[in-house]
């Protein structure tokens, strides 16, 4: 799978959880890098997050956004669309 489809695949499955994507994330230690990640509620983002790990092996980093949750994948790389 190319990381365009996995950026993609991880939009549908946040989406579909009622999650917000969040494309170009730059979080904790990633120095400039991004990739993709997504915001909500804790519960839903940190069971999303372990159900993408589960299907693809991915592993994930989460920060809190004041009353929201982001979790996101370093490893798959994704820049802010313009």
């Amino acid at each position: 799978m190319t990381n365009e489809q996995l950026v993609e695949k991880i939009c549908r499955i946040a989406k579909a959880r009622g999650l917000m994507p969040y494309r170009g994330y730059s979080g904790r230690m990633m120095f400039g890098a991004t990739c993709i990640g997504f915001y909500g509620d804790h519960g839903p983002c940190m069971a999303a997050a372990e159900f993408i790990k589960q299907k693809t092996g991915l592993s994930y980093r989460y920060d809190n956004l004041a009353l929201d949750t982001i979790c996101y994948f370093p490893g798959v790389e994704d820049v802010e669309p313009r």
